[in-house]
């Protein structure tokens, strides 16, 4: 392989993992969004259930004893599930930063004519 070719190649492998590192943490994100968004919408929705139903004065209490049991299930695992998330992308995103980071160094300390780049440890999943 000719030294442009290495070049291109290289640089290559480096915009891949560069997109790799940068899409993990997003869906991570995501995730974590739609959850929250998610919780606070059932929140909503059985607030204002509860106040048509207090207003008409019937039922109140079945109603009540029904959703908000429910609402707080929901309000332990969402927390959980965030909570898991957190600790997962402060984990991970250690391990990503060094992974680029010996890539970044072995390109800064090599020649372009080098053969091939140091291979990157594996990625907690």
């Amino acid at each position: 392989m000719d030294e442009e070719g290495r070049q291109q190649s290289f640089l290559t492998a480096l915009t891949t993992e560069h997109f790799v590192l940068q899409t993990a943490p997003s869906t991570t994100v995501s995730e974590a969004n739609g959850r929250s968004a998610l919780y606070l919408t059932s929140v909503s929705s059985a607030l204002v259930a509860l106040g048509f139903v207090a207003q008409v004065g019937s039922r109140f209490d079945a109603l009540a004893a029904a959703v908000l049991p429910a609402l707080f299930m929901l309000g332990e695992f969402t927390f959980i599930r965030l909570l898991e998330l957190s600790a997962r992308t402060c984990g991970s995103s250690a391990a990503w930063s060094g992974s680029g980071a010996t890539t970044a160094a072995w390109s800064r300390r090599r020649p372009p004519s080098s053969a091939t780049p140091p291979t990157t440890p594996a990625r907690p999943g």
